[in-house]
């Protein structure tokens, strides 16, 4: 299996549909967000709330689409890739084929819209700078004369990722 298969998650970061939690639920995703992978048992004995209450609360704040999908971090760079940003102004009108571009392309592991200088940003995990590149040159040939301005980036080290609820 390729790491780099899609799991297509749509994130919204706009405001709408605000889902309205409780202080058990801010407490359960507060430790779901230090390790997803806990047990309910762990959490029971971690947060003194009782096994029931927290599966209901995880069952429906998956149910409300706060809760998305489970993650894995991994150390890149242990994989011998690295991890590139390409900060990129195209016409807004090729979003659709942009978005299924960068899900065929394996190389490529996220894609977002921004507002700003640059509209879209794209992760790319690369083993060196030749195959990231690569990646450009493709992309730059296949959405000829659309793409107007790229930036790109080397994330040398990442300081801080955390999520605050």
């Amino acid at each position: 299996a390729n790491i780099f298969e899609a799991q297509n998650i749509e994130f919204n970061f706009l405001p709408k549909n605000i889902v309205q939690i409780t202080d058990t639920d801010r407490r359960i995703l507060k430790e779901l967000i230090i390790d997803s992978k806990q047990t309910i048992v762990d959490l029971q004995k971690k947060l003194g709330i009782s096994v029931p209450t927290i599966t209901k609360s995880i069952q429906e704040l998956k149910k409300r689409g706060v809760i998305l999908a489970n993650r894995t971090i991994l150390d890149f760079n242990k994989l011998g890739l690295h991890r590139y940003t390409l900060m990129m102004f195209a016409n807004p009108r090729i979003e659709k084929q942009l978005i299924q571009y960068c899900k065929q392309d394996k190389k490529i592991w996220d894609i977002g819209k921004y507002s700003g200088t640059h509209n879209y940003i794209i992760e790319v995990f690369a083993k060196d700078n030749d195959e990231f590149g690569s990646v450009i040159n493709s992309l730059k040939d296949f959405f000829k004369g659309e793409i107007f301005r790229i930036d790109t980036l080397l994330i040398l080290s990442e300081l801080k990722h955390e999520y605050r609820i």
